[in-house]
Formats: C-alpha cells, sequence, structure tokens
C-alpha cells in the first residue's frame, strides 16, 4: 500500500460507514474490524462517536491477519487523527506510523483482539496492555448467544 492518500481513503470510509450508521438508526451490538485499514473506526467508535447513544454500548473486536508491510504510513497519521477530535496520550504510540504502530494502536481500542494468521507478529498475539484476558473472554461469552 501507498504510504501516501491511502490512509485518507480508509479513514474516510468508516467515518462514512459509521455516519451512515447514524442516519438509518442502526444500533450494532457489536463492530469486527478486519486488519490496519479499519483500524481507525474502534478509534472513532471510543473517541470520536463515544457520546453518540448508538454507539454507546457497542464493543469492538478486530482480526489482526499480520498481513503487514515495510513502507512506514503517512508521517502525519498521528496528526490527522487528532484533528479527527481525538486527544490522548497513547497517540505517542503512532510517533513512528508503522503498520506495527498502527496495530498496536488499534488494539488499545478493542474489545477483543483475534489474530488470524500464523503471520501475526508476537505483539498480536498477546494480549493488548488494555485489554485484561477476563475481559475478553467475557466478551467472547456475551457474543456466543448472537453467533
Amino acid at each position: 500500500p501507498s504510504s501516501r492518500g491511502l490512509g485518507d481513503v480508509y479513514k474516510r470510509q468508516a467515518r462514512g460507514v459509521l455516519e451512515t450508521v447514524k442516519k438509518l438508526r442502526w444500533t450494532p451490538t457489536v463492530v469486527h474490524c478486519h486488519d490496519w485499514f479499519s483500524g481507525i473506526v474502534p478509534i472513532y467508535l471510543k473517541k470520536v462517536f463515544a457520546d453518540d447513544p448508538i454507539f454507546k454500548e457497542v464493543k469492538i473486536v478486530v482480526s489482526l491477519y499480520g498481513d503487514g508491510f515495510d513502507k512506514p504510513l503517512n508521517a502525519g497519521m498521528k496528526e490527522k487523527i487528532a484533528n479527527e477530535g481525538v486527544k490522548d496520550k497513547k497517540l505517542s504510540i503512532l510517533d513512528t506510523p508503522s503498520y506495527e504502530n498502527l496495530c498496536r494502536y488499534v488494539m488499545e481500542y478493542a474489545d477483543g483482539i483475534i489474530p488470524r494468521s500464523c503471520r501475526a507478529g508476537p505483539q498480536q498475539r498477546q494480549t493488548a496492555p488494555g485489554i485484561p484476558v477476563a475481559r475478553r473472554r467475557g466478551l467472547f461469552r456475551q457474543l456466543q448467544p448472537i453467533l
């Protein structure tokens, strides 16, 4: 993927989807995000749309496939996220905008993480610091009746 522009496209698409969900008054129970290109969705849900009643109780599951890339992401990614209204100390994770750091940042906002590939790096296979194993198990118990 290109380190320029591509992130902006995914950011606009993610915001558009969430705005559409609001407009249609759908109240999701679970939002399942797949890999880095949907990584902005958990951040939007927990920071930008956090006070919206439609998204207030939503649980976020992130599947990471380990389909990383070596090129850095856009150097302005951190500022672009901050400009969306995200005020967060954790943004410092994106001081070096890379695939791995984006995944680390996204994991901070997930209620559950699913490593979907043996290629997922060790950081992605571990429980994220902000997500205790018990909390993840509780989420999956909550999901069982719906799945």
